[in-house]
Parts: C-alpha cells; sequence; structure tokens
C-alpha cells in the first residue's frame, strides 16, 4: 500500500485513528478491494513510523468495523463482505460535474438542480472547470476515475468552435465502464450514452412559427461554427428549417449566417435597410442575440420596428436587456436534477438500459419579437 498520507503529530487525534482512517479511505475508495491484502504490521510501523502497538490497534479497529479480517499465520485481508458494513452504507457518495465555463450563467442553473439532487440523496456534488478545453476535460476526469468518484455529470467541451467533441475519448470511458457517467446539454450520437438535453429542434421551431404568426416572411437564422458537429447547434439548425418549410416559406441558405465565418454584422443590417417591411431573426445562442442587439443599436435601427429577435437559453440577462428578450427558455433546472436521478440510479443499481432524454423547453415572449407591436397596430 502507498503511502497517500503522512500521520499529523501535532494533531490531538491518536496516531492508531489517523492510520485506520486512512486505511480506511483506501478501502471505503475502493483503491483497497474485497480480498486484497493489508501491509503486516512490521510493514506499517515502518511506513508510519509507528510503533507495534499502535499499528495493531488500528487494524483491531478495522477488523471490529468488519471492513478486514485477520488470518492466523497469513496476515490482514480486506473482507469480501466489506460492502455490507455500514462504514460503507454509510459513507458519502461523490459525484462530480464537469463543465466547460463556470462563468456560464446557464450552468448556473443546472448545477442547482444537481446539488439539490444529490444533496437529497446522500451524495457529495464535485464541481471540476475544464474551460472549454479537450486536454483539460481529460485531465479533470483521469483525475476523477483515479480519486474514485461515483459517478459523473459531463457537459463537453467544444474549445475549437467548431463543435469538436472528445468523442473518442467519452467512446472509451463508455466501453471500457471505467466511471458511471451522464452527458447533458449536447450528446454524441455516434456514442451509447445515458444523456439528458432540451428537444432542440422542438425549440427552434417553435420560435420560428411564432414569427411566422406575428406575419413575418424574412426569417434569418444567426448561430455559429458548432453547427456542423455540435448536436445542440445542428438540431436548432433542423427546427429552424422545417418551421418556414411547413409554413409555405424557403430555406435559403444566405439566410443563414455564422458567427466568425462571415460579417454578419453588416449583411442583416443591410437585409433590413433593403425592406419594407421588418425582418425577423432567431438566434441560436443568447449572447449571439445581445450581440446582434448592440449591432442593431449602433447602426441606428430599432428592436422590433427594424429587426425582431428570438434568443436561446434565457439566463437571467434576458430580461434585464434594453428590450427584453423573447427567448426558448431551457429546463436547465430540471435538466441537472435528472441527470442527478439517472445517474444516482445507475451507480446504486448498475443499471444497463441507456436512459436518452429530452427535455422540452418553451417559447418565453416578450417586446423583442414584435408580438406587443403588432397587437397594438391591430388595435389602431
Amino acid at each position: 500500500m502507498e503511502k497517500i498520507k503522512q500521520l499529523e503529530r501535532e494533531n490531538s487525534t491518536p496516531l492508531y485513528i489517523q492510520l485506520r482512517d486512512i486505511i480506511k479511505d483506501d478501502i471505503l475508495n475502493e483503491k483497497l478491494l474485497p480480498g486484497d491484502k493489508l501491509p503486516d504490521l512490521k510493514s506499517l510501523c515502518r511506513i508510519y513510523d509507528i510503533g507495534l502497538v499502535t499499528a495493531r490497534q488500528a487494524i483491531t479497529e478495522l477488523v471490529n468495523e468488519g471492513l478486514v479480517y485477520r488470518r492466523p499465520w497469513h496476515g490482514t485481508f480486506v473482507n469480501i463482505n466489506a460492502k455490507d458494513t455500514p462504514a460503507f452504507k454509510n459513507r458519502l457518495k461523490t459525484i462530480a460535474f464537469v463543465a466547460p465555463n463556470v462563468r456560464d450563467l446557464m450552468i448556473t442553473g443546472t448545477v442547482y438542480g444537481l446539488e439539490r439532487n444529490c444533496r437529497d440523496k446522500g451524495h457529495h456534488l464535485l464541481f471540476c472547470n475544464s474551460e472549454n478545453n479537450y486536454s483539460m476535460e481529460r485531465e479533470r476526469i483521469e483525475d476523477l476515475i483515479e480519486k474514485k468518484v461515483d459517478g459523473a455529470v459531463i457537459w463537453l467541451a467544444d474549445e475549437d468552435g467548431q463543435g469538436n467533441l472528445n468523442e473518442d475519448y467519452i467512446r472509451s470511458i463508455a466501453l471500457e465502464k471505467r466511471i458511471p457517467f451522464v452527458l447533458i446539454d449536447k450528446y454524441l450520437p455516434q456514442v451509447s450514452t445515458d444523456y439528458v438535453v432540451s428537444d432542440n429542434y422542438y425549440g427552434a421551431y417553435k420560435a420560428v412559427k411564432h414569427f411566422v404568426s406575428l406575419g413575418y416572411t424574412s426569417i434569418v437564422h444567426l448561430t455559429r461554427p458548432t453547427i456542423r458537429n455540435c448536436t445542440s447547434a445542428k438540431e436548432r439548425l433542423e427546427g429552424y428549417k422545417q418551421a418556414l418549410l411547413d409554413s409555405g416559406l424557403p430555406y435559403d441558405p444566405e439566410n443563414l449566417f455564422i458567427d466568425g465565418e462571415n460579417d454578419w454584422q453588416r449583411e442583416i443590417i443591410r437585409l433590413a435597410d433593403s425592406r419594407k417591411e421588418p425582418i425577423a431573426c432567431f438566434v441560436a445562442m443568447e449572447f449571439l442575440a445581445v450581440k446582434l442587439m448592440k449591432v442593431i443599436t449602433d447602426n441606428g435601427l430599432s428592436i422590433p420596428k427594424d429587426i425582431s429577435i428570438i434568443g436561446f437559453d434565457n439566463s437571467i440577462l434576458a430580461t434585464d436587456l434594453p428590450v427584453p428578450l423573447t427567448t426558448v427558455e431551457q429546463p436547465w433546472n430540471i435538466m441537472g436534477k435528472t441527470a442527478a436521478e439517472i445517474l444516482i440510479d445507475n451507480i446504486n443499481n448498475r443499471t444497463t438500459t441507456l436512459k436518452q432524454i429530452r427535455l422540452q423547453p418553451r417559447l418565453i415572449i416578450r417586446e423583442s419579437c414584435g408580438a406587443k407591436l403588432k397587437a397594438e397596430k391591430q388595435v389602431v
């Protein structure tokens, strides 16, 4: 057994209790498995610089808890039934949440649902930030596996802006069953995993159909390069397309604007200036909707008289903007709660049936979409 922790000789806790807890932690965290042999008393004395009486007392404590047993002339072994002991059953299990950006307001709502459900079911939530970096994400997950956390909820990073994800790595830990995990917000179509996501297609479809109900016939879409690989962005694009087609409006690729790949700011303003009627823009991410609002006002145009907007996410920013943002609200709290439920069930029952959940978002109507403006015109 490796010396993983020094005994604290300045601590008032007796040394034999400290040694007992070190060995006990290794058993509870499954670094020592049922049937494993512990170092003999002389080895423990040498490793921890303690006397024979101290080492023997520590082992006796573990025997009394049912975690280990002695075999005369053979040594001390982890009990085959250690997991049935009160110490094992009462330990606080740990679930980790690996997230790409701790400053993301949407993640805050997810954490609330996760933490509350974990707490209610006797699990501790550990938060890990991958900084939206593939290498960091893998490092964090490997560290969690090494530390024997009971499971993880993973919000995949997409650092290059193209929506590329750690597909091969996630596939490897899924196949090797190195740790129970649930993906959240986005998933990998080619990898069989549990996941909890919003129904992004439905949310986008609902947003565009709302524009159509208000009489808009020129409806553009602003998104990120993640539409190529990231399921959430791809599904929002598909929902946008289908809503147009179902409304008798053509889908025009020229009306798809990708942040960072074309001068969407200039093109959207040009389009608005060229039309007698106001145009509408469905924006796939809320932070992009905020950028669009600034572009519109900087160019002397008005929201929603010239350009109306529907965003996606509904963070606390949506109501604090100069023009409150109509948006598709994702059920972050429920998403976190559901992911925790699936993971805890997998941990406790070793379930093998995949659970792939799509939660229905809802459209929240505010001033940016022009609904109020249209109602006022109808009254006049």
